[in-house]
C-alpha cells in the first residue's frame, strides 16, 4: 500500500484487499530466515493497520500468535484452551451529548467547536482573554501572560505554527500550553489555529486524540469563524492579531469586553481491554516450579500516534522492526523448544506482550498476575527491535542485573560470533523493565535505533532476516543454558540507568520516578518504583506512592508531572506531596541532572 494520505474510500478498498492472511510454507522446528520473514510479513502487513493497542489489528495479531502457539503444542495460559491474559487499559475518549457553547446566551453551532479529549467535564461561564501563543518561557525571555491576570477567565490561545522558531519548539505542545493557562488561573482554554478548516475531532492528527489525562478544566478547539465572532467584540480579528504575532512573536494580552462565554463539556473515558498472549512448556521435573520467560511486545502505533515521528503524514505504521521482528524470533524459539520439551529442567514461558507502546501496561500486569509465583522466575529475556542488525553488532542491556550474565552470553556467542555490546542497565523503555522492578535478572536484546524508528517507513523490506536468525540463535543458546544446563543467574541491582534510555525532561532535570501505567487513579501519578539512589529514592519515595503535587503545580496525570519537573533546574530542592496508604505526605526532594547518571 502506498504510504500517502489515503482518502477514506480508497483506504477501505485497499484494506479489504488484505483480508486474507499471508500464505504459510511448511514449518520446521529449526530457526530459519524464511519462517521469520513469513511471520513479519503478516504482522507488519497493512491488513493489521499498525497493531495499535486495543484495535482490531492488534487483536488479529494476538490471534495469529495464539494459533502458532497452539500449532507448536504449547500449554495455554488459562486452563485448557485460552492463551490470552486479558487486562484493562485507558480506552478511547467519548464526547457525550450535552456539550454546549454559548456567547452571551446565543448558542454556537456544534460545527464551530470540538471538545478536546483531555478536557475536564464541567460547566463554566466567564470572560475571554486572548493570550497570543499562550507561551510562558521566562528562561528565554518570553511570557504571553506578563501583562494580564487571567484568573477565573477563559484563555483563547493561538496554535499558529509560524511561532515555531527553534527556541520555541519545546513549548508548543498544546497540552503544555493548556497546563500553563490552568496554572495561571484560567477556568477553561480555547484553541484556534487561525484558519478555516473544520474543527471536528479526528480531521487532523493531534496529541489530543490520544491523550488519556484530564487537564482539570474544559479544553475546546474552535473554528476561525467563531474566533472572529468572539474577537469582534474587541474590534479585532484573528488576521490582524496573527500579523502582529508573526512580527513580534509576542503581543499584549487582549481582554474581550462585553462577552460571557458559557461552556458545558460532557465526556467520559472508556476502559478498554487488550491481551497478552502466553504459552508455556513444563519442566521435565514435575517438582520444579522455576521459570524462564522469553518476551517480545506485539503492539505498535496504528495509523497515527503521539509517539509517531511521521507527524505530518497519516499512514499505517507497520512496525516491522518495532516489534514484529522480536515476535517473529519469539515464535521461532517457541517452536524450537517445543520440539525439545522433554529436556527442559525449568518451565519455559513465552509471552507476547501488548500495551508496551502505551507504557509497559501488559508486562506490568503480568508481573502482578503471573503464571505461577513470580519470585520463581529465574530470568526474563526480552527482544525489542532486533530486525536491523548492522556490522554484526548487537546491543544487550541488563548485563549488570546478574553476576554471571556476561560470561554466559560470551559462551553462548562462541559459535555465532556476533559483536556483543553490553550495557548494565536494568531499566530501559521496554518490557523487561517491569521484571527488573521485581528484582528479576533481565536481558534486553536490541539492534539499535534507525531513521525509520516510529515512522510509517518501518516496513518489512528493510528487515535483515539473517540478522534476526543470528540474534535468535544467541537467545536459543542462552535459553538452553538456563533451562537445560540449569545455570542460575544471581540477581544484583544496578544503581543507575545507562544514558540515553530515559526521556530527558526540560533542562535535563531528573526525578528518578517510574510511573505505574498499570494502575488507574482519579488524580495523581502512581509509582511502580523509583530508580535506586536517585533523587526520589533518596527522599523516601517508593513504589505505591501517588504524586499529587510537585512544587506549586498540581499533578493530575503524567503530563503534569513531566511539565512540573521541567519547571525546575537540576540541584533545586522542591516540595513533593504524595499519597501513601491513603494518607497525604510531603517530602523535600533535591532534583538531579541526567548527566549525573552516566
Amino acid at each position: 500500500m502506498s504510504k500517502r494520505l489515503i482518502p477514506a474510500l480508497t483506504m477501505l478498498i485497499l484494506i479489504f484487499s488484505y483480508c486474507q492472511p499471508v500464505s504459510r510454507h511448511k514449518s520446521t522446528p529449526e530457526i530459519t530466515a524464511a519462517e521469520i520473514k513469513t511471520h513479519i510479513a503478516y504482522l507488519a502487513s497493512d491488513y493489521l493497520e499498525g497493531r495499535l493497542v486495543g484495535s482490531p489489528g492488534c487483536r488479529k495479531a494476538a490471534d495469529y500468535i495464539a494459533r502458532e502457539f497452539r500449532k507448536y503444542r504449547l500449554l495455554p495460559f488459562s486452563g485448557e484452551k485460552d492463551f490470552f491474559q486479558t487486562f484493562p487499559f485507558p480506552g478511547k475518549i467519548v464526547i457525550d451529548d450535552g456539550c454546549r457553547l454559548t456567547i452571551n446566551q446565543s448558542m454556537v453551532p456544534a460545527s464551530d467547536y470540538c471538545v478536546l479529549s483531555y478536557s475536564a467535564a464541567d460547566s463554566i461561564a466567564a470572560a475571554v482573554v486572548f493570550v497570543g501563543y499562550g507561551l510562558c518561557a521566562e528562561e528565554i525571555g518570553h511570557n504571553d501572560y506578563r501583562t494580564i491576570d487571567i484568573s477565573g477567565k477563559i484563555a483563547l490561545i493561538l496554535e499558529d505554527k509560524s511561532a515555531e522558531q527553534e527556541r520555541f519548539t519545546p513549548y508548543l505542545n498544546t497540552y503544555q500550553k493548556a497546563l500553563v493557562a490552568r496554572e495561571k488561573g484560567a477556568c477553561a482554554v480555547l484553541f484556534t489555529d487561525g484558519d478555516s478548516c473544520s474543527v471536528a475531532l479526528g480531521v487532523k492528527a493531534s496529541d489530543e486524540q490520544f491523550h488519556s489525562g484530564d487537564l482539570g478544566i474544559p479544553a475546546i478547539r474552535i473554528s476561525r469563524r467563531l474566533t472572529d465572532q468572539i474577537l469582534h467584540f474587541a474590534d479585532q480579528d484573528i488576521d490582524r492579531l496573527q500579523q502582529q504575532l508573526q512580527v513580534n512573536h509576542s503581543g499584549p494580552a487582549l481582554q474581550v469586553p462585553s462577552v460571557t462565554l458559557s461552556v458545558v463539556t460532557r465526556l467520559h473515558r472508556e476502559t478498554a481491554y487488550c491481551r497478552n498472549v502466553i504459552g508455556w512448556l513444563p519442566s521435565s521435573d514435575p517438582t520444579c516450579t522455576e521459570s524462564v520467560i522469553i518476551g517480545a511486545h506485539y503492539d505498535h502505533l496504528g495509523w497515527q500516534h503521539p509517539s509517531s515521528l511521521s507527524r505530518d503524514t497519516i499512514a499505517v505504521h507497520n512496525g516491522a522492526d518495532d516489534n514484529a521482528s522480536g515476535v517473529a524470533a519469539l515464535l521461532e524459539l517457541a517452536q524450537y523448544f517445543a520440539a525439545r520439551r522433554d529436556s527442559l529442567r525449568r518451565r519455559l514461558i513465552f509471552i507476547a506482550f501488548s500495551g508496551e507502546e502505551a507504557g509497559l501496561i501488559g508486562s506490568t500486569y503480568y508481573t502482578r498476575n503471573p503464571l505461577g509465583e513470580l519470585p520463581q522466575t529465574v530470568a526474563m529475556l526480552n527482544m525489542d527491535m532486533i530486525g536491523r542488525l548492522r556490522d554484526n553488532s548487537l546491543l544487550i542491556l541488563g548485563t549488570g542485573t546478574a553476576d554471571n550474565w556476561e560470561t554466559l552470553l560470551n559462551e553462548a556467542n562462541h559459535s555465532i560470533e556476533l559483536s556483543l555490546n553490553f550495557q548494565s542497565a536494568g531499566f530501559a523503555a521496554s518490557d523487561h523493565s517491569s521484571f527488573y522492578r521485581q528484582r528479576i535478572p533481565v536481558l534486553f536484546f536490541f539492534t539499535g535505533l534507525h531513521s525509520d524508528y516510529h515512522k510509517y517507513s518501518d516496513d518489512v523490506e528493510k528487515i535483515n532476516f539473517n540478522g534476526i536468525v543470528g540474534v535468535a540463535f544467541l537467545l536459543q543458546h542462552t535459553t538452553r543454558a538456563l533451562t537445560i544446563s540449569g545455570i542460575t543467574p544471581s540477581f544484583q541491582s544496578v544503581d543507575l540507568p545507562q544514558p540515553g534510555m530515559e526521556r530527558s525532561v526540560g533542562r535535563g532535570t531528573w526525578l528518578g520516578t517510574i510511573p505505574d501505567f498499570g494502575t488507574t487513579v482519579e488524580y495523581g501519578v502512581p509509582l511502580a518504583g523509583v530508580t535506586e539512589n536517585g533523587p526520589a529514592a533518596r527522599s523516601g519515595l517508593q513504589s505505591g506512592d501517588i504524586i499529587v503535587r510537585l512544587g506549586h503545580i498540581k499533578v493530575r496525570n503524567l503530563q503534569d508531572l513531566t511539565f512540573a519537573i521541567g519547571q525546575h533546574a537540576p540541584s533545586e530542592t522542591v516540595e513533593i506531596e504524595f499519597i501513601r496508604n491513603q494518607k497525604p505526605r510531603i517530602v523535600a526532594v533535591t532534583l538531579g541532572y541526567r548527566s549525573s547518571r552516566r
